[in-house]
């Protein structure tokens, strides 16, 4: 399986593909309620839509530096991933992805590409 790596102003996360392109399938689900009226948000659903569909192997691209191209875009995306994170339990790989994705919209997250991976997801244990 593998591994793409999530970049916003300079930081980003590592994630497996399959916890990456799950999280922004379920992004863009929520965020297709609110396309009408935001042209950049429809091609930004339809573009993580494509990236979730799992034929980029190790490309995951959610491209959110060409999207969020101001605050109140970042804040908007920030609500409603605050909201589908939440509809998971806090083990859940969503859960989890969608806190690193939250995360790293607010400024929070540090890490770029060469940083340890010491906060990558693992599949939960059965």
């Amino acid at each position: 399986m593998g591994s793409s790596f999530t970049q916003f102003r300079d930081h980003g996360f590592w994630s497996r593909d399959h916890f990456l392109e799950g999280w922004l399938d379920v992004l863009a689900a929520e965020c297709m309620k609110h396309m009408p009226a935001l042209p950049w948000l429809e091609a930004a659903c339809k573009h993580w839509e494509l990236q979730a569909t799992g034929i980029f192997n190790g490309c995951v691209h959610a491209k959110l530096d060409e999207f969020l191209t101001d605050e109140e875009r970042v804040s908007f995306i920030i609500s409603i991933s605050e909201r589908v994170k939440d509809r998971f339990p806090q083990d859940h790989p969503l859960n989890q992805t969608g806190d690193l994705f939250v995360r790293l919209l607010k400024g929070e997250l540090t890490t770029d590409a060469s940083s340890p991976l010491d906060y990558i997801i693992s599949y939960p244990r059965t």
